[in-house]
């Protein structure tokens, strides 16, 4: 007796479970052997190390704080979600080392499950040959920048996940309408924005997507219901915070609304076109080089890709609209960003990836067997080439001197791994020579606190790229957070640091302010940090520095 068409399906779907968490399995015990060939610390990038000081913060009943920062202000930058994931973990591990080795646990478990539900939805809501999805979809999860950042703990993994979890939940809706459904796509929609503001793109594209689809005005107003009330919640709470103060002039604790720079919303045309002739080809041409040594051959791989993904999303239509407008959306949010940056892309491919998947899928399903599986072979080739040069780009972690030189781009392995090295080299020097009370001016401040307790100040502020810099008059920055932050030890830790022509600066104007008190070699060669101990930082900052009265 042959099953009917009911048992089938409910066979299948268990199948689709079953490869969706071996998939999870698979991607978790690969990023866990992966990761540990990059040695790196609690602030190999900056935003780890920041994160994970606001956790502590909340653990220990701070409120939302920059605890790091001196005079410990309310914090405006991040989101809270990531944070208040990481702050039970300061109640376990109750050491920086152990806090950082589960946070990091948690981001690989969090890029696992993300791969799983990225899987589930190329098979069993898109039908895609798995080894189609395999290559697209799953693919860009080991592209060894990938890998890097969604082993630290980053908001990047919770974002693939809560997105992915909200593309699921879509699905679910279209296909059995309710209310409750609804509400529950609302609430992680607002939890993956509480987590990754870029996650405003998979918002607009979700309702869009509702809209268009012709979906009950009762369950498009509960979802928008679910997801603005916490946000406007936390607005209210933060905002209550804020107005309590303390707050910071530091352009690093300054929240990211001011790189917008816009007065009236009539600016924002132009806003994004200056934004767009900084990134795109900054992303064009840093993924080339992911995907290919020879820059040409990566372009022609990038806008065939795509081509499929136009494709794809023209084939699938109507009922995938909501997968088709987030990847959209999300594009034009990292499109416009004035601060261009692998890792604000690396979230969209595993999405961007399904519909590649979906319009090599539609281009081989109607040939014949021959030409089918010449496809399926070139795109094991392709993605075997790829594959290739991940594998070379790991020694690029350790050269002596910036990728740039020989790479033609920033490498995040080489960040890390240096970064990790400063913050050691760093954070030893200061346990050992610095008093109590120190306030410091240096490189990965969050990191330095956690290792040292020490208040710190980010010596290379992130900075809009469509604005003047903080270091275009040279020993203003420097003076500026002297006299703001009494700054008493300055570590400059490179020579051609945007701090250097400061340093400079106050040395020749301001004599006697700046002292001299040691190094540390923290780099191949002879790369070293410098440390100097403010001395009567007296009128001079103010008359000759900051042009105002002494």
């Amino acid at each position: 007796m042959k099953p009917d068409w009911q048992t089938v399906v409910a066979r299948l779907a268990g199948t689709r479970r079953r490869e969706a968490v071996l998939v999870a399995a698979g991607v978790a015990l690969g990023y866990w052997l992966l990761q540990l060939s990059i040695p790196r610390v609690l602030g190999a990038f900056h935003d780890d190390a920041v994160y994970v000081a606001l956790a502590k913060a909340i653990a220990e009943g701070d409120g939302y704080r920059s605890v790091y920062a001196v005079g410990e202000p309310v914090h405006l930058r991040y989101p809270p979600g990531l944070p208040a994931i990481l702050a039970p973990l300061w109640w376990i591990g109750r050491s920086v080392q152990v806090v950082a080795g589960l946070a990091g646990a948690l981001s690989i478990l969090a890029t696992a499950a993300s791969a799983g539900l990225v899987w589930w939805i190329a098979r069993a809501r898109l039908g895609l040959h798995p080894w189609v999805a395999l290559t697209c979809a799953l693919g860009p999860f080991f592209l060894d920048a990938t890998v890097l950042y969604f082993s630290l703990p980053i908001s990047e993994p919770y974002f693939v996940l809560g997105w992915a979890g909200a593309l699921e939940l879509a699905y679910g809706l279209r296909q059995r309408p309710g209310l409750a459904k609804a509400a529950l796509l609302g609430v992680v929609v607002a939890a993956t924005l509480l987590t990754r503001t870029q996650a405003v793109g998979v918002l607009a594209g979700l309702l869009v997507a509702m809209l268009a689809q012709r979906t009950h005005w009762r369950q498009v107003g509960t979802f928008l219901a679910a997801a603005v009330l916490p946000l406007a919640a936390w607005a209210a709470w933060h905002g209550r915070m804020v107005a309590g103060g303390p707050s910071s002039s530091q352009p690093e604790e300054l929240s990211y609304l001011g790189w917008l720079s816009l007065d009236r919303p009539s600016q924002l045309p132009s806003f994004a076109a200056a934004a767009l002739r900084v990134t795109w080809p900054v992303y064009w041409h840093q993924f080339a080089l992911y995907l290919t040594d020879v820059k040409a051959l990566g372009v022609a791989l990038l806008a065939f890709l795509s081509a499929l993904a136009a494709a794809g999303s023209g084939v699938l239509g109507r009922p995938h609209l909501g997968l088709t407008l987030t990847v959209a959306a999300t594009a034009a949010v990292v499109l416009v960003w004035p601060w261009p940056q692998d890792r604000l892309v690396l979230p969209m491919l595993p999405f961007a990836g399904l519909l590649t998947a979906a319009g090599v899928h539609a281009a081989l399903r109607r040939t014949v067997p021959r030409v089918r599986l010449a496809g399926y072979a070139t795109l094991g080739l392709l993605g075997a080439s790829v594959v290739a040069r991940q594998v070379t780009l790991r020694p690029f972690a350790y050269l002596p001197v910036s990728p740039w030189v020989v790479f033609q781009m920033p490498y995040p392995g080489h960040l890390m791994v240096a970064n990790s090295r400063l913050v050691l080299a760093v954070s030893s020097w200061l346990s050992e020579h610095a008093r109590p009370h120190d306030r410091v001016l240096t490189d990965a401040p969050a990191a330095i606190y956690l290792y040292t307790g020490l208040h710190a100040v980010s010596a290379r502020p992130a900075e809009s790229f469509l604005v003047p810099s903080a270091f275009a008059t040279p020993g203003r920055y420097l003076a500026g957070r002297i006299a703001a932050d009494s700054v008493t030890i300055v570590v400059l830790t490179a020579n051609h640091h945007p701090l250097a022509p400061d340093i400079a600066a106050l040395y020749q104007r301001c004599r006697g302010v700046l002292q001299y008190v040691g190094n540390v070699l923290w780099w191949a060669g002879d790369a070293r940090a410098f440390f100097y101990r403010i001395q009567r930082p007296d009128g001079c900052l103010r008359e000759r520095m900051l042009g105002g009265p002494p």
